[in-house]
């Protein structure tokens, strides 16, 4: 039988996190990789990186960030205070 091929998909991520000024705005969708402003975002608050969700997820995602305890949402209050920071250049 021969061997079938299988087409690897790209990883695709949506943003869920606040707006960050000249790294992210909240929806936007990655696929292939984060670019290199999100990259360094994530490596200064790895929480950021609990934001970036498959999409079959959003809604379950965006659901748990009105409860304030939720992971993700203390996730977002720790980007959102990296966003108030400022992006160091």
């Amino acid at each position: 039988m021969p061997k079938k091929e299988t087409v690897k998909s790209s990883v695709v991520k949506v943003y869920l996190g606040p707006i960050i000024p000249g790294v992210a705005v909240t929806g936007t969708v990655y696929s292939n990789g984060l670019p290199p402003q999100m990259a360094v975002a994530v490596e200064e608050v790895p929480a950021i990186n609990s934001l970036l969700v498959e999409p079959s997820q959003v809604a379950m995602a965006r659901k748990a960030l009105k409860t304030e305890i939720s992971a993700i949402s203390i996730c977002y209050a720790k980007a959102v205070d990296y966003s108030k920071r400022g992006v160091k250049k």
